[in-house]
């Protein structure tokens, strides 16, 4: 009598193909896709700095406001303004996003990647 096994050894051949292309893929899109996204920082109505947000940065400019990109995200960190709205701002991320220090004329905007769409207009 012919005994038909429950797996074989190709359906194990098989699902380690498929869960080497499954991990694979996750490892890509975690550490190797990069969405490219900058921030221009402007000082007195000139782009003064356009950085990436791939990268982990300081950067203190001659006004004394100094800015952090971290973690994909960049933002305000220290200013000398009196009521420090845009320390408060929080950390940008996506395209689209703005942050001014209007006492010191420095302004922040996040372009490329993903534009997130808050209204559409016909």
């Amino acid at each position: 009598m012919n005994e038909r096994k429950l797996v074989t050894k190709r359906d194990i051949a098989v699902l380690a193909v498929l869960v080497f292309f499954a991990i694979a893929l996750l490892l890509f899109f975690r550490f190797g896709l990069k969405d490219g996204r900058t921030a221009l920082i402007s000082v007195d109505g000139r782009d003064y700095l356009t950085v990436s947000l791939d990268k982990d940065d300081e950067i203190t400019l001659e006004n004394g406001v100094k800015i952090i990109v971290s973690d994909g995200k960049i933002g305000f960190t220290e200013s000398d303004c009196p009521d420090l709205v845009c320390v408060h701002t929080g950390m940008l991320s996506k395209a689209g996003d703005v942050a001014a220090c209007v006492p010191n004329k420095t302004v922040i905007s996040v372009s490329g990647g993903e534009a997130s769409v808050d209204t559409l207009t016909y």
